[in-house]
């Protein structure tokens, strides 16, 4: 991977959650928690009805280097790409190439 290929900002985030009142806990806004530069590529779309209203899954793939990703309970949920719209994270691994990547897919929330 070339580093110059590296141009798209990607935060991280993950979710905070907040007393309710009646002794449980609530999500309630999400932190940041770490930014960093990366190659993201969209792989695919798909636009589905459901109870009437239209949405659109789009898949992205996004490539940062390994060493500043975070490891188990560290991984944050969600994450955007350049500021555009939260990205569920469905999966990550790691690539072995001359330099340690992760490989990160994550789909758009609707």
């Amino acid at each position: 991977m070339n580093p110059g290929k590296m141009r798209n900002r990607i935060k991280f985030y993950l979710p905070t959650k907040s007393s309710d009142g009646f002794g449980g806990f609530t999500s309630s806004s999400n932190s940041l928690s770490n930014e960093m530069w990366g190659h993201a590529v969209e792989k695919s779309g798909e636009i589905t009805t459901k109870d009437g209203k239209r949405n659109y899954y789009r898949q992205i793939e996004v490539i940062i280097r390994r060493d500043s990703f975070g490891t188990g309970s560290a991984i944050p949920k969600k994450f955007t790409v350049d500021g555009a719209g939260y990205y569920r994270l469905n999966n990550y691994y790691h690539i072995l190439h001359n330099d340690e990547y992760t490989k990160i897919i994550g789909t758009l929330e609707p």
